[in-house]
């Protein structure tokens, strides 16, 4: 095997370890708030989704998180009434809603989160402009590629 396939390789398998880190840290946060993991998904396909500027619908919920629209709206339901989800109507179109976080959601998962934040950007002190935009242009397209990948087998 040649040195540039051994170093994607290594990358590839780091990236899964990340991964797999980040998941488990999903499972911690949901267990101490009493959350099922899925739940936690939503929230946080919700969160992304407002935080990009493009509302997410229960119906695009459904399809992100691989679940019938009857599960993804008892789900729904139950974050709604755990105050960790508000649903929005769509203008002009009363039988459409969007999903946003409650606040009270975003402060839980700020006290949680943020300490890993503060963390994550200290440990990217030592990187130059120049490295950061090769690691952001990087998980781009890993990203988009691991996406198309589900899309593809979904």
């Amino acid at each position: 095997m040649d040195e540039e396939l051994a170093e994607r390789r290594r990358l590839i398998r780091l990236m899964r370890r990340l991964n797999s880190e980040l998941d488990q840290l999903g499972h911690v946060f949901a267990k101490k708030h009493a959350l099922h993991p899925t739940n936690v998904r939503a929230i946080f396909l919700i969160m992304e989704s407002g935080l990009a500027g493009t509302p997410i619908t229960p119906g695009d919920l459904a399809r992100r998180l691989g679940l019938t629209t009857a599960a993804v709206s008892s789900l729904l339901d139950r974050l709604e009434q755990a105050d960790h989800l508000v649903r929005r109507p769509v203008p002009g179109d009363r039988r459409r809603v969007h999903l946003e976080v409650a606040p009270e959601a975003m402060t839980l998962a700020a006290g949680f989160f943020h300490p890993l934040n503060a963390r994550l950007t200290a440990a990217m002190e030592d990187y130059s402009p120049q490295d950061m935009a090769a690691i952001e242009r990087f998980l781009t397209d890993m990203t988009r590629e691991v996406s198309g990948y589900r899309e593809a087998n979904s």
